[in-house]
């Protein structure tokens, strides 16, 4: 199938499985399995005894975004990173000043880096990660190493930020089509994408591959 615009990629890339058949790895399935787990983990107040994230879904999480990384090495610290940086303002992030939620999304993609990677250069997987945790934060991820080579993340985001500003206008504002998961999973992320951008910066980034 010949794709012929960034938009059809990235719908392409949305519906279908980029790992085998495992629709986990699909765009909506990478969304779900990350976010969608965390907002359900919120949901039920963090008090699931199991990891918020399963070594098998972590998995596809790490092979979509090329992490050299096993979930077995990360798992505790990820673990880590969720209850000593998320839980607490996870309900609150929709509700923080623009300047806030830029301060917070650099932050975190910092701190992911350094303690979950254990590499404070490791931002290209730390922020595509938390693109995918954390959709309800504006977090533009780095798509090629050299996007960042010899700058930090915040004067990479403030440029992404500058360029998507001037992008969106031409980006769909439609909500895409919700295939993965059950009923209540499709909700949680047709509520999110109703809700903010990540739809227009998932389109934004297709045209950046």
């Amino acid at each position: 199938m010949k794709l012929n615009s960034s938009f059809d990629i990235a719908a392409h890339h949305w519906q279908q499985a980029l790992r085998d058949s495992d629709s986990r790895s699909s765009g909506n399935g990478l969304l779900s399995i990350a976010y969608g787990s965390l907002e359900k983990a919120a949901r039920n107040h963090w008090t699931d005894e199991q990891p918020l994230i399963s070594d098998s879904d972590l998995a596809v999480l790490l092979h979509c975004c090329k992490a050299t990384h096993s979930p077995e090495e990360i798992q505790p610290a990820l673990a880590a990173f969720i209850k000593d940086s998320l839980q607490e303002d996870w309900a609150e992030y929709d509700d923080l000043t623009h300047s806030e939620r830029q301060d917070i999304t650099v932050s975190l993609v910092n701190t992911f880096a350094s303690t979950v990677l254990n590499d404070a250069n490791a931002t290209k997987t730390a922020s595509q990660l938390l693109f995918l945790l954390c959709p309800q934060l504006p977090v533009f991820p780095v798509i090629h190493e050299q996007d960042i080579d010899g700058t930090s993340y915040q004067d990479f985001y403030l440029q992404q930020k500058q360029n998507f500003t001037l992008a969106l206008p031409s980006l769909d504002q439609s909500c895409p089509v919700i295939h993965y998961g059950d009923r209540l999973e499709q909700d949680i992320i047709r509520k999110l994408l109703q809700a903010n951008n990540w739809w227009q910066r998932y389109l934004y980034i297709h045209s950046k591959r």
